[in-house]
């Protein structure tokens, strides 16, 4: 990889972080949908482990997301409390992740792909989809979590493999089938 080709990457990744920062600081203002965290907030809180909250909704009838559970029990448990800021920075950290990802992706090398780059974002940013993923305050964005772990799994292909990464997208896609069930998806 040469000089320029780094600085274009670079200056992709920064263009990327200044907005990703900018929605999850709008995110980091947003309420909890009281309906549909207060009891999943409450037991977190109260579950001895994330193993036990994964182990507990193992045998769900209705959805099967164990992995979603002991999600919130994690960022219960770094949260020390503050259940609201843990759960809104694990959000916006998220945020983070996904446009840096999506930006890695472009595998930007010159300065004219350089240049696409402000389109390509504004578009990825703007779309109605995005808005819809990124709006749904549940204590962990499950929806969020998994187009992550899609957008990882484009960057894990686009290496040059081996051993380690066919590992890793193993370990990608098991993690998103057992967070959401479109986590299937992650797959194809």
């Amino acid at each position: 990889m040469t000089s320029a080709s780094s600085k274009a990457r670079l200056a992709a990744c920064a263009a990327a972080a200044v907005l990703a920062v900018g929605v999850g600081h709008d995110l980091l203002h947003m309420p909890l949908q009281v309906s549909d965290s207060l009891s999943l907030v409450l037991d977190a809180a109260i579950s001895p482990s994330a193993w036990s909250d994964f182990r507990a909704h193992l045998s769900e009838v209705a959805y099967f997301r164990p992995m979603r559970y002991a999600t919130i029990k994690v960022v219960s448990d770094l949260g020390g409390g503050d259940y609201a800021l843990a759960y809104r920075v694990f959000h916006a950290a998220l945020v983070l992740a996904f446009v840096l990802l999506f930006v890695r992706a472009l595998q930007v090398r010159d300065r004219v792909m350089l240049a696409a780059t402000p389109l390509a974002l504004t578009v990825f940013l703007g779309i109605h989809t995005f808005l819809g993923t990124v709006k749904e305050i549940y204590p962990t964005n499950h929806f969020l979590q998994v187009a992550v772990l899609a957008m990882l799994a484009l960057n894990l292909t686009q290496s040059k493999g081996g051993l380690l990464v066919d590992l890793a997208l193993w370990l990608t896609f098991t993690f998103a089938a057992l967070t959401l069930e479109s986590g299937l998806l992650v797959w194809v």
